[in-house]
């Protein structure tokens, strides 16, 4: 079951992540420990934002967090309501994430293997992903 949900961020969260994600470009502050060319250097923790160490910490990381955070409870309720969840619901990832050209995530499944293999995040029913822009190509 696929949601859909328009203007689920409002202007002025989309305006606060679209800004903070461009300084963070500007600063060459995106995570660059995953060695694996499809994540190194373009994602950012939540959780980093908070930590008062590789130059985070500050008030506007710390809004940038609590917006965040807010963004998943929304999304969290929204999924507890479309699928008429009885038990609680966790998120373990909370990021930014950017795209740059040549970037692509081929069709996949965050809790399963295509051969049947143990995934490493078997666990993971939910997934969920706002967009913050619309200026891009090709997919």
């Amino acid at each position: 079951m696929i949601s859909q949900n328009p203007n689920f961020v409002s202007q002025e969260e989309l305006n606060l992540l679209v800004n903070y994600a461009l300084k963070l470009n500007e600063s060459d502050k995106w995570d660059k420990s995953d060695p694996s060319p499809n994540w190194h250097n373009r994602y950012v923790h939540a959780g980093t934002l908070v930590a008062d160490k590789e130059n985070f910490g500050k008030s506007e990381d710390l809004l940038v967090y609590k917006t965040l955070v807010e963004i998943r409870m929304r999304i969290k309720d929204h999924i507890i309501k479309i699928r008429n969840l009885g038990v609680p619901l966790y998120s373990d990832t909370l990021q930014l994430v950017r795209w740059l050209p040549g970037n692509e995530q081929l069709p996949h499944a965050d809790s399963e293997n295509r051969d049947g293999t143990p995934h490493p995040y078997g666990w993971r029913d939910y997934a969920s992903i706002v967009y913050l822009n619309s200026e891009y190509e090709g997919g």
